[in-house]
């Protein structure tokens, strides 16, 4: 072996080694644990892996790579984020909104990380390991499950490498060419249209216990199909002259103040029931937003509101503010006279989400194919021209306009 020094005479010899079947030279250390790593240099050649690990690790053989946990960290917030950085410098499509996403979400997968892997959480990120990436993959499908929001935080952690790749920190991206999370989709579950009639009649216990409030929360999301987020940045001058509601707002985090656009920024105006109106008509505001709380308060009221449930009708009950939007959808898609875009668009579908709903309620849509089928049979025969089926549908819309 070959035996270089700098000029302070440190011996490269010890640390830099070649590796039987490799034509790179290695280099050989250890990790807090005392267990031996070696590490590729990509260098063919014996002075330029010497520079190499004086770039990387330095004469005294410390990392100055951050570690994982201390890159990871970094997303937690939208002001060191090094993707909403480079994004704002450069001119890239990486947002705002976004980097406020994937800190809420790397926010929360953080802790479990650093319960279940601590060791790789202190590993400097230029000697993360493939394995190591997929032990991340398996934290978040045990945290989130197999669902979107899961797949969506695994590739928000890839993209760190990427983005670690893109810095000069890392070599080689350990996460390159990883699948990401197989997405499951969860059966989609429905209240009986009778829980929504007895949580209605709840209104009266409601106000004698001066909870109108969180029973008017409930109540909206349940005879509208709001989501949560559009429900509590709910303000008066949302509400328009013939039962309009123009949904153009939510709130996008804990924080009650931070109002944005709709998910998938969907923004749509609907006619609510007069039932709806009256419910909104009991919070008694007259000015501002309707429900002025975070969301820590929408908890607190669905507990409040099984309790009472509870109690009035002997039964258990569990509030889920998204299950009364399914409810609502499959009720109303049962129903042989309405038209299915305008459901879907009365409750604000994304695109992928329109697609979702036709794999998940394809029972309901299967009803309405004899009606294609005729229409179909009425147009080539002759009996129906398109002029006409443009007309029925405008007299549709113009009588219900007002």
């Amino acid at each position: 072996m070959r035996k270089q020094q700098n000029n302070k005479g440190f011996d490269y010899s010890k640390v830099i080694k070649p590796r039987a079947g490799s034509p790179y030279y290695y280099i050989h250390i250890k990790d807090e644990q005392g267990k031996l790593k070696r590490i590729s240099t990509h260098e063919r050649d014996y002075k330029k892996a010497c520079i190499y690990y004086d770039i990387h690790y330095g004469k005294d053989g410390r990392n100055p790579v951050p570690s994982f946990g201390e890159y990871y960290h970094l997303y937690t917030s939208p002001d060191t984020n090094p993707r909403f950085i480079c994004a704002k410098e450069n001119g890239g499509r990486y947002g705002l909104e976004r980097a406020k996403h994937v800190a809420s979400d790397c926010r929360l997968i953080e802790g479990p990380l650093w319960e279940k892997l601590p060791t790789v959480m202190r590993t400097p990120i230029n000697m993360i390991t493939r394995r190591d990436v997929k032990m991340m993959k398996e934290i978040v499908i045990d945290v989130k499950g197999r669902r979107r929001c899961a797949q969506a935080l695994f590739q928000d952690i890839k993209a760190m490498f990427t983005q670690a790749l893109e810095d000069c920190l890392i070599e080689v991206n350990p996460a390159f060419g990883l699948k990401n999370i197989t997405y499951t989709k969860k059966v989609v579950s429905t209240y009986p249209v009778e829980f929504i009639t007895k949580l209605l009649a709840l209104g009266a216990v409601a106000k004698e216990e001066n909870k109108a409030e969180q029973w008017a929360f409930i109540l909206l999301i349940a005879t509208t199909g709001m989501r949560r987020s559009e429900a509590l940045a709910l303000d008066t001058s949302q509400l328009k002259p013939g039962r309009i509601i123009v949904i153009d707002r939510a709130v996008k985090s804990t924080n009650k103040d931070d109002i944005g656009l709709p998910k998938c920024d969907v923004q749509r105006a609907i006619v609510v029931s007069r039932t709806t109106v009256e419910v909104l008509k009991s919070t008694g505001v007259i000015r501002g937003r309707i429900f002025d709380h975070g969301r820590d308060w929408t908890l607190r009221a669905g507990k409040y509101i099984e309790k009472i449930y509870t109690s009035t009708y002997g039964e258990e009950c569990n509030i889920a503010f998204h299950k009364f939007r399914h409810t609502l959808h499959s009720l109303l898609l049962g129903e042989d006279d309405l038209n299915i875009t305008y459901i879907q668009q009365y409750f604000g579908w994304g695109h992928q989400l329109l697609l979702d709903s036709q794999r998940g309620y394809t029972h309901f849509y299967t009803k309405n194919y004899e009606k294609i089928a005729d229409r179909i049979d009425d147009l080539i025969t002759g009996k129906k021209s398109p002029c006409q089926q443009d007309k029925g549908d405008s007299e549709f819309i113009l009588e219900n306009w007002n």
